[in-house]
């Protein structure tokens, strides 16, 4: 039973593994989220390694076999709320502010690298020691990181169920709720398993994780929107508060026309909510508000169909100019970017699009 729990969990392990690495790889411009969502896979893909290990009783034999498990059962909280967070907002931005959440893994972490600076001798009396004691500072170790844990899932599924009025379809949200829920539970085998010492206890921790990982790469596959969608609903009851009641609404529309078809503020390749919020003198939640109710599309929706349209009408007037100057000119850092953006909102490739034009010039 212990080698069958071993060979599950190792496979959960070596399938985030790769699914990180899938995130870092390909010819597509990364985002933040993507590489937030990689360091997430390759750290549970470090977590559910040492629970194959701590499944069985290898640790006992090979007391090198751990492999950095509390720094990464402190790491995986915060990351998750990277995410998440990220997910919800689209200005959200890593700072010194918001990595001070992996503090408390660092210092995990220079504890660990003592632990494999000590003689064999002194690891086996550690360890003998986790099997022995309920209480040792494993153990302890262990149930903290596990109530941070707890606690950063919660702030997810709190907003989950919060959301779950604020969109028609809750299928996706009931389901990442379920998802959530299971996260939430997996500490409780793990704290069973420092009291009763069954290794049974921590494979259930591991099946759980494996279970929620294969299902949240199937339903990525299968619904590639999903989780946007659901990051939609969440941003949605947000606003049950009114950020709009006290602004004239007419008057905010005519301004933000006038910064996007007459300045064309869209051709600043750094614009944000924020930089955008500043011209017109509100906040960025009250012009993240307006954009959805009114507009109906997201900031970055909103922004590049006005760079898309800027391109489509130099190309019209001048097929010969240059692809790459106009992907720059209408506000794009990437030419990649630009023709993956053009043919979605076009159906065409910018070449297509300019060599039509250049037909029907001649």
């Amino acid at each position: 039973m212990n080698s069958i729990s071993y060979i599950i969990i190792l496979y959960g392990a070596i399938f985030s593994f790769l699914h990180g690495i899938e995130q870092l790889t390909g010819k597509v411009k990364k985002t933040q989220l993507d590489y937030i969502s990689s360091i997430v896979m390759l750290t549970v893909a470090i977590i559910l390694y040492n629970h194959a290990i701590l499944s069985t009783n290898r640790l006992l034999f090979y007391p090198n076999s751990l492999f950095f498990y509390l720094t990464s059962i402190y790491a995986i909280g915060p990351l998750n709320y990277f995410y998440y967070y990220s997910l919800i907002n689209n200005q959200f931005q890593l700072n010194i502010k918001q990595l001070l959440h992996l503090l408390p893994a660092l210092v995990i972490g220079f504890i660990e690298c003592m632990y494999y600076a000590m003689p064999v001798k002194m690891k086996h009396i550690i360890i003998n020691s986790i099997y022995a004691k309920f209480l040792n500072p494993f153990s302890i170790f262990l149930i903290i990181g596990g109530i941070s844990f707890v606690i950063y899932q919660l702030y997810f599924l709190y907003q989950c169920i919060k959301a779950l009025g604020s969109i028609h379809n809750n299928n996706g949200l009931y389901l990442a709720i379920f998802l959530q829920s299971i996260n939430i539970l997996t500490p409780l085998p793990i704290l069973l398993w420092l009291i009763t010492k069954k290794y049974s206890l921590y494979a259930i921790t591991g099946y759980m994780t494996t279970f929620v990982i294969i299902v949240l790469f199937l339903l990525n596959r299968r619904f590639p929107y999903l989780f946007h969608t659901i990051a939609d609903a969440i941003k949605k009851s947000k606003y049950e508060r009114n950020y709009l009641s006290n602004i004239n609404q007419k008057t905010l529309l005519k301004k933000l026309m006038y910064l996007m078809t007459t300045e064309k503020i869209f051709t600043d390749p750094d614009i944000s909510l924020f930089e955008l919020s500043k011209r017109l003198n509100i906040t960025p939640h009250q012009l993240s508000q307006f954009i959805n109710e009114h507009l109906k599309m997201r900031f970055n929706h909103f922004v590049n169909v006005y760079r898309i349209e800027e391109a489509k009408n130099i190309l019209a007037k001048n097929p010969d100019a240059n692809i790459i100057s106009i992907a720059y000119h209408v506000g794009f850092n990437s030419k990649s970017t630009f023709n993956k953006l053009f043919k979605l909102y076009t159906g065409q490739t910018p070449s297509d699009y300019k060599a039509l034009h250049k037909n029907h010039s001649c």
